[in-house]
């Protein structure tokens, strides 16, 4: 149950769940975990963001958002199909940039990056 693999749905997977919160009266805004969207599943996401957006049309009162690190800003491509698939929000994980300010973590210490738009 808690395996070290991620596991990530299909697209029909995804549509045939949203189906049934749709077909059950559910409005309201779904989450989307983070492995879905992250930078190195790219892939995937752009999968599922086309069949997001054909599955949300002419359906209102359902918005989508999702956990993403920072470099989600570097693909704009990515981010306009989210915003076509109505995404309205994304968290924007953060790490302790040094590992003396968190001797305890067990992830690796991300690239520096600026956060300037320039």
């Amino acid at each position: 149950m808690f395996g070290h693999r991620p596991r990530v749905k299909t697209p029909a997977q995804i549509m045939t769940e949203l189906d049934g919160l749709w077909q059950s009266g559910w409005r309201g805004t779904v989450f989307f975990v983070r492995r879905q969207f992250h930078r190195q599943q790219a892939r995937v996401a752009r999968g599922i963001a086309p069949a997001l957006v054909r599955w949300h049309k002419g359906k209102r009162g359902f918005s989508f958002y999702t956990e993403a690190s920072i470099n989600l800003a570097d693909d704009e491509d990515l981010m306009r199909l989210m915003v076509a698939a109505a995404f309205d929000q994304v968290f924007i994980g953060s790490r302790l940039p040094k590992r003396q300010a968190s001797p305890n973590a067990t992830s690796a210490e991300p690239e520096p990056r600026s956060l300037s738009p320039t």
